[in-house]
């Protein structure tokens, strides 16, 4: 009962070695705060060290709000394939198809194999061109299914396209 504080001057650390033993700090009541007040872009870490582990953020009807000026980064996976299908099973992603050549007005077909699709998925996707020619393409419909999404994509430039089409994808539900 009553407070507990630690200081130190140096840096400090707070152990737990074992198999399952998991070290907790919760208020109940209270809040728990992590403040760090050094300038540099890491001030910050939190990590889940092993491969196979996650970090989980739950947050009730208040949200969670990402304060950082608006400088927010999110590590995509990423895959090149030639032609317009690809597979790539993240939630967040960028897929590089190569070798299409899609005339003026025309409609391209891209299917990307994706294992956490569902049909009810809810999918932000972006596309963009990198070559020097004007071809223009735009986003006419974007169709999730079960394990895999289906992007058409029109061509309404003045040429066709000749160079690598990069598509940017987020499931944000599956």
């Amino acid at each position: 009962t009553g407070a507990l504080s630690l200081a130190g001057t140096l840096a400090s650390n707070i152990t737990v070695t074992g198999a399952a033993a998991d070290l907790t700090l919760a208020a109940a009541g209270g809040s728990v705060n992590i403040t760090a007040s050094e300038a540099i872009g890491d001030a910050v870490v939190i990590t889940a060290s092993n491969g196979a582990g996650g970090i989980v953020v739950t947050a009730g009807t208040g949200g969670i709000a990402l304060n950082a000026a608006g400088i927010v980064t999110v590590q995509p996976g990423t895959v090149t394939a030639a032609g317009a299908a690809a597979t790539l099973s993240k939630n967040v992603g960028v897929v590089t198809l190569t070798g299409l050549v899609t005339a003026s007005g025309a409609v391209e077909t891209l299917t990307i194999t994706n294992t956490i699709c569902t049909a009810g998925s809810a999918i932000l996707v972006s596309v963009s061109t990198v070559g020097a020619e004007d071809a223009q393409m735009t986003i006419q419909r974007v169709v999730p299914g079960a394990g895999s999404f289906v992007v058409k994509v029109k061509n309404n430039g003045a040429a066709s396209l000749a160079s690598n089409l990069i598509m940017t994808f987020w499931i944000v539900a599956a």
